[in-house]
Formats: structure tokens, C-alpha cells, sequence
């Protein structure tokens, strides 16, 4: 009787074994699998759409206080004449920044304006000219509201580097808007970092 009752317990009990598996994998996924990283203007069927300011702020981001500028004395400032129609002919085409960049003898001015604004310590030469906004993604040259001593000690320069180029080329393949990069960049560039670096 227990033979013979048996193998249709087992088999009986396969679909439900089969469920339960699924819906424990389909819980436990990391956030890379179980969401589904979109733009506003990507989208995904069948997977939660996630908006890119709201992904990269979800992103821990331990940042050195080194790693950020001060918000209330760098906010950040655009160039009004760089536009989300004009991008094509501006910063998406090769060597904009350099028709735009402010010559040598003024940012050096600037370098030590910003410097003493933030009571930097050690040599000019341990900082950056940085534009928070980068000129890359339409941030304004000369604006000291836009301009921060950043340092190259890590995460500094170099990383913050690698997220403009990052942005410049989503903004570019229409993959981001223009606006968006740059409130991401402004308001916590290094959030942007770790999530790429995931």
C-alpha cells in the first residue's frame, strides 16, 4: 500500500516544490538582476523601471567629505547657451571644451580664489580647477559658483573625471538627458561612481 502510495505523493508534490523555488530565487536576486537599470527614456518590458536620478541616489555613498565640494559654496551653474537641442552641435561634438575653457592666467585666479574660499590646505598643485558641472555637460566656464579646489588624492579628480566622460557619452547617444546628467553630477558625483564601478 505505502509502495503503491508513494511515487504519486512524490510526483504530486513536484509543482509545488517547483513554486516555492521560484518565488524564493525571484526574492533574493541582487539589485543588478531584480531591477532593471533605465533612464526616462529606457524602458525595459516586464522589469521595474527605475529613473536614472533616482537609481544613482539609492546607491551608497560613502564619500570622503574630500570627495564632495560644500553645496552652499559650489551649487553648481550652467551655461544658458547650452541647450538639450543644441547638444549635437556643442558638447557631443569632439573638442568643445577647449573653445570654451577659460585661458590659463584666469583659471589659475580662479584656482587661488577658490582655494582661499575653502581654506584648502597644502600647494595649488595639490588640487584641481574643477568644474562641478563639467564644461563637457554644458557647465558654465567662469561662474564661481560652478568652481571648487578638488583634490587629486582619491576619490578626487581622476574619478570625478571618468564620471563626465560617463555622462557626457549617455547624454550624447540620447540615453540621458542633458539636465539629468547634470543634477547628478551636482549634487553627488561619487554616487555615480560606485554604482558604475558595481
Amino acid at each position: 500500500m505505502i509502495n503503491r502510495l508513494f511515487p504519486r505523493l512524490f510526483f504530486a508534490a513536484i509543482p509545488l516544490l517547483l513554486l516555492l523555488t521560484f518565488k524564493f530565487t525571484a526574492t533574493h536576486k541582487s539589485w543588478p538582476d531584480a531591477i532593471q537599470f533605465t533612464t526616462d527614456h529606457e524602458f525595459a518590458p516586464g522589469r521595474a523601471v527605475q529613473p536614472a536620478a533616482a537609481y544613482y541616489a539609492s546607491r551608497p555613498a560613502a564619500a570622503t567629505a574630500a570627495a564632495l565640494p560644500d553645496p552652499r559654496l559650489t551649487p553648481g551653474a550652467i551655461d544658458p547657451r547650452i541647450t538639450q537641442q543644441n547638444i549635437s552641435s556643442t558638447i557631443c561634438v569632439d573638442g568643445y571644451t577647449k573653445t570654451v575653457r577659460p585661458p590659463f592666467e584666469v583659471s589659475n585666479r580662479f584656482k587661488h580664489e577658490a582655494m582661499a574660499l575653502y581654506h584648502s590646505t597644502g600647494t595649488i598643485h595639490d588640487y584641481e580647477l574643477d568644474h562641478l558641472i563639467p564644461l563637457e555637460l554644458g557647465g558654465c566656464p567662469n561662474c564661481i559658483k560652478n568652481l571648487w579646489p578638488q583634490p587629486w588624492a582619491s576619490p578626487g579628480a581622476n574619478e570625478k573625471d571618468e564620471i563626465e566622460h560617463y555622462l557626457r557619452d549617455r547624454v550624447c547617444h540620447h540615453r540621458m538627458t542633458l539636465s539629468e546628467a547634470q543634477h547628478l553630477i551636482s549634487t553627488n558625483w561619487y554616487s555615480v561612481y560606485l554604482a558604475i564601478q558595481r
